[in-house]
This record gives structure tokens, C-alpha cells and sequence, in this order.
């Protein structure tokens, strides 16, 4: 699939002011799913290989023993066993392992279960679908090769180093890993959280200012430097002399896509 190279630039002058620059759409994942009887939702829908997916359903009144099954290929095999509450609600977790196919088929079987007043000898669900993406890599060296050239253009244009603070790195390789896992593109978590609770929340207190660039689709640290120089935002961030230190995440994604964060700190 096709996609265009995106930025944005976030920035935060002391309590409270925000100016939010240049957010593209990005592709989103629908988490709803329909109610039927027998009821059967998968959460999330995209999850990495390993990953834990909560199955949630209803099969009827009384406790019953269900079978989560899960089929990659052209054969169900069962993942779990499990009974389900009184009022046959079931929500087990289930580990999701695929070698060999992106997408992988969720279902639940009962040996008997009432159902709309009936019971029947076996209930199968509807079947719900999972997209499983595969590893994602932390690119340290092109982290590393971020801040030499974000402190070569410093330098060039009177501000001092910034230094790599282990703090706001966590917080932007957290943020970079969390947009190629799940395949979004934007300065707000999935929550609703925004790059200064992250920054908190990774352990970088009092600070005075703050600010975040995202760029995603680069594919070195040299074209998405260029490209940040080349949009006054984020040109303004990296040339703030007032930031005193930085952090940086590089994280690839399955089939090459490189999501990258600079967090930018002073205290």
C-alpha cells in the first residue's frame, strides 16, 4: 500500500498553551462490532504476534464450558477452555502466535448452551477477525544519528547541544513503537492522551517547556531530518535554543514503515 511521508509538530509553551501544527488523517481501526445472538466481540483489532486479544461474548443463561478457537489458515484449532459466568458471559484472554498469515479468524464453541430461549447441542459464534502485524525493531543507531545532525544544525545557527535524557527517550520510542503497532499517525495516543502526559508519565518532571515532532514514512535519519528542516514547525522546534535536552524514538514497523518522535525538554 502507498503511502505519503507525514509530519507534525506539536509544541508547549509553560502551563496550559498548545499549538498543534499539521496533523494528517491517518488510518483507523474500527473496534466496534455488532451484537448477535450467540454475542462475540475481539479486542483489539490489531495486535502483534505474541499478543494477548480479549474475547467477550454472551451464549446464553447458565455456566457453560466454551472453546475459543482460532484459525490462520484452513484449520480451527483451539486456543483456550474455558466455562463462562452464570448468566453465560464469557472474557477470556487468548494468545495470538501466526507464522504464516496476517489475519487470523476468532470463534467460540459451546458443547450446549441455551440461546434465545433454546437450547441447542452446540453453539458456534460468529466469526471475528484479528490482524496480527509482526515484530517491531528499535532503530537505536538511527536515534543516535538523529541527535548528532538535530545538534549539527544547532550548532550552525547559534543554540547549544542538546543532550539525548533517558526520560524523554522512553517517552518517544514509547510513542513511535505505539503508532507502528498500531498503525496510526498523530500527537494524541489512542487513549486520548496528549505527548505531555506521556512525557510525565515517563518520569520527566518540571519541566518549563516542551515540545514533539512525528514524522512517519522516512526511511533514514538523514530524509526525515530534511524533511523536518524543510517545514518551519518542526524547523522551529529543532532550532529552539531555549530546549536543553531531547529525546528520540525510531521504530520500524512491519514491512519497513519507520515512525519517528523527537521530544523536545527544559527544566
Amino acid at each position: 500500500m502507498h503511502r505519503i511521508v507525514a509530519l507534525a509538530a506539536l509544541t508547549v509553551i509553560g502551563p496550559g498553551l498548545a499549538l498543534a501544527v499539521a496533523v494528517p488523517p491517518a488510518g483507523a481501526v474500527d473496534h466496534a462490532a455488532r451484537k448477535a445472538h450467540p454475542q462475540l466481540t475481539a479486542s483489539p483489532a490489531v495486535v502483534p504476534t505474541g499478543g494477548k486479544v480479549r474475547v467477550r461474548g454472551d451464549i446464553g443463561t447458565g455456566r457453560r464450558l466454551i472453546r475459543v478457537q482460532m484459525k490462520s489458515g484452513g484449520t480451527w484449532h483451539t486456543v483456550g477452555i474455558r466455562k463462562t459466568q452464570r448468566n453465560g458471559r464469557f472474557s477470556p484472554r487468548v494468545t495470538l502466535t501466526v507464522k504464516s498469515s496476517r489475519m487470523v479468524a476468532i470463534r467460540v464453541m459451546a458443547p450446549r448452551a441455551k440461546v434465545s430461549g433454546k437450547t441447542r447441542p452446540r453453539v458456534v459464534t460468529k466469526v471475528r477477525r484479528v490482524k496480527v502485524t509482526g515484530p517491531i525493531v528499535d532503530l537505536v543507531s538511527y536515534e543516535d544519528q538523529v541527535l548528532t545532525k538535530v545538534n549539527e544544525q544547532r550548532a550552525a545557527n547559534g543554540c547549544g547541544a542538546l543532550t539525548m535524557q533517558s526520560q524523554l527517550r522512553s517517552a518517544a520510542r514509547g510513542h513511535s513503537a505505539d503508532m507502528a503497532r498500531h498503525d496510526y499517525f498523530s500527537h494524541d495516543s489512542r487513549n486520548g492522551g496528549d505527548f505531555v502526559g506521556r512525557i510525565k508519565a515517563a518520569g520527566y518532571k518540571h519541566a518549563t517547556l516542551l515540545a514533539e515532532n512525528i514524522a512517519a514514512g522516512q526511511r533514514t535519519p538523514t530524509a526525515v531530518m530534511s524533511s523536518w528542516m524543510h517545514s518551519p514547525p518542526h524547523r522551529a522546534n529543532i532550532l529552539n535554543c531555549a530546549f536543553t535536552e531531547i529525546g528520540i524514538g525510531a521504530v520500524r514497523a512491519t514491512g519497513g514503515w519507520i515512525y519517528w518522535t523527537q521530544d523536545f525538554g527544559r527544566r
